[in-house]
């Protein structure tokens, strides 16, 4: 089933927190429900003028198995949706990038195997981006997935300021696992790591790298995508390293890595 999603945006900023958030379950084992698992409406992003509270690392409503310095929670939701709970800034350009929360209010695991966000480009017609998978790929009841909308050069790019129409598709487990990120530094423009595979079998390549930046106040900023270093099969225990570049030399002060296997 797909989730038709709206949203409203003030100014093009979107806080990643103000919303005290329950603790995402523990991490169960038992297979996801091979169907569908969408609703109709889900709760837009806060608008709020307050902060992410928390100093872990990473804190807030991160999943473990992503790496970084930023501690943000994200708004609750709809009680039993699935839903786009925040968004970052839309980074316009030949390849446009935003960042979103997926919250799983659900009482049953997904995999969110495709985000897709439609806006209007400059010339009217309909720019459709998307993201494949949420980090964690995973999502248990109450967790959330932090996902990066990118729209492919040379096809119609949003304007900016915007905010897109979004779409969530959920269905059966894949062999797309999330890795487990290491250390990360910020080095002049670029962020850099290591994450390692401990599912304890190999993983496919590509390794899709996942970066979403925060301001001081853990306010959302931007996020964008590359791949990492690394081929495949990733033997168990295996490492791979990464580095983003930052969009225009910004600053990102405070962030999240997410390192995923292909499915």
């Amino acid at each position: 089933m797909i989730a038709r999603i709206g949203a409203l945006l003030a100014g093009a900023a979107i806080l990643a927190g103000c919303t005290q958030t329950p603790s995402p379950a523990p991490r169960e084992t038992r297979p996801l429900v091979p169907t569908r698992t969408a609703t109709d409406t889900a709760a837009g992003p806060s608008t709020g003028s307050g902060t992410a509270s928390g100093t872990a690392t990473p804190g807030g409503d991160a999943a473990d198995v992503l790496g970084g310095n930023a501690a943000v929670t994200f708004p609750a939701g709809a009680p039993g949706a699935l839903g786009i709970v925040a968004m970052g800034i839309l980074a316009p350009g030949t390849t446009s990038s935003l960042g979103v929360a997926v919250r799983n209010n659900t009482a049953s695991a997904v995999q969110v195997t495709r985000v897709t966000g439609t806006g209007t480009a400059v010339d009217g017609r309909a720019a459709v981006g998307a993201a494949d998978h949420t980090n964690p790929i995973r999502l248990e009841p109450g967790q959330v997935g932090l996902a990066v909308i990118t729209w492919a050069a040379g096809g119609p790019q949003p304007q900016a300021g915007q905010t897109p129409r979004f779409e969530i598709t959920t269905g059966a487990e894949t062999r797309a696992r999330s890795l487990q990120v290491g250390d990360v530094t910020v080095e002049s423009v670029t962020v850099e790591g290591s994450a390692t595979n401990t599912t304890g079998r190999p993983l496919r390549a590509p390794f899709p790298v996942d970066l979403f930046c925060f301001d001081e106040d853990n306010k959302w900023r931007y996020s964008t995508s590359t791949q990492a270093i690394g081929r495949g099969p990733l033997a168990a225990d295996g490492t791979v390293t990464f580095a983003v570049s930052l969009i225009g030399g910004i600053d990102c002060p405070s962030y999240l890595v997410g390192v995923s296997s292909a499915p």
